[in-house]
């Protein structure tokens, strides 16, 4: 898309047992912003090893304790990503407030908005746009 411009910044406040980084796509009077999650602690490559060390377990001890620590693991992974899905319902929650805000003054200020376009338009018709 021509004009569209993608900022690639992290998160602060989203430690949470991985890292976030956000990208945000930018074009005149939008601003969209996707947050990714990625846990550079090892955590979901730990967990499949876990998984292929328990596939391979010879006794039904070192199969409980494997299991035991995967579980602990995924216990943990689970928690972590509550705690950023509850982060991602707040921030959702600020964009639909601010939406509804600009969609409200919008409709306060439709004649004017329509005017403005309706000058425009016809300036650049004129060839005396911008």
């Amino acid at each position: 898309m021509a004009g569209r411009v993608v900022v690639a910044q992290p998160v602060p406040g989203y430690p949470l047992g991985g890292d976030t980084l956000t990208l945000r796509a930018q074009m005149p009077g939008q601003d969209h912003t996707m947050a990714f999650w990625y846990t550079p602690d090892g955590s979901d490559l730990e967990a499949k090893k876990l998984a292929k060390q328990l596939t391979e377990a010879k006794t039904e001890t070192e199969k409980d304790k494997l299991k035991e620590k995967l579980k602990e693991l995924l216990n943990k992974q689970f928690d972590d990503r509550q705690k950023r899905h509850e982060k991602d319902i707040e921030s959702l929650e600020i964009q639909v407030k601010k939406l509804k805000e600009m969609v409200d003054k919008r409709k306060e200020n439709k004649k004017d908005i329509i005017d403005e376009r309706t000058k425009q338009l016809q300036r650049e018709a004129a060839g005396l746009g911008w």
